[in-house]
């Protein structure tokens, strides 16, 4: 929100076989990649980034770490986690979190989390409604859900986006 910092996901990877020529070990170790979540400041003057910071090591927890969005009041960033690499929506364990960029720390969002992928999410202008993917309701079929957020981080339960048609989106 502030214009002058640069929220990012960036994963390590070293390759075993200096000599291939094809991706053939980088889809074999796919599993392996794990995004963490990092932050450039911006200095409009000099027109330079600073170096990099990590803000959410997802790695150490096993995990990979994607989409950071950042709320429009600059006080949380939202992301998607789960096993590995960075397209969550396909990750039946993929689940939002929250990390407090006032504290430093992050939790699962479990009021809005379920069993199923939850993933692509994105904030209101007035920060106070996420709307994201869920496939919550049969494992397969990606719907919005919508979840409102108070001051302090907390979220009520999420809901379809409501619709004439009861079954629209069946």
């Amino acid at each position: 929100p502030d214009g002058k910092t640069l929220y990012y996901c960036s994963a390590h990877y070293e390759w075993q076989d200096s000599i291939m020529s094809d991706a053939s070990e980088f889809t074999k170790r796919s599993q392996e990649i794990k995004y963490n979540i990092y932050r450039k400041q911006f200095d409009p003057e000099t027109m330079t980034f600073s170096p990099r910071e990590l803000v959410f090591s997802a790695d150490s927890l096993n995990k990979s770490a994607t989409l950071p969005r950042i709320s429009p009041d600059g006080r949380y960033l939202m992301f998607t986690l789960a096993e590995f690499g960075v397209f969550h929506i396909w990750h039946h364990d993929a689940d939002l979190w929250l990390l407090d960029l006032q504290t430093g720390k992050a939790k699962s969002t479990q009021e809005i989390n379920s069993p199923d992928t939850e993933s692509y999410h994105s904030w209101s202008s007035n920060g106070k409604w996420v709307v994201f993917s869920s496939r919550r309701d049969d494992g397969t079929y990606t719907r919005p859900f919508f979840t409102h957020f108070d001051k302090d981080g907390n979220s009520t339960k999420p809901f379809e986006l409501p619709s004439a048609d009861p079954d629209y989106h069946r």
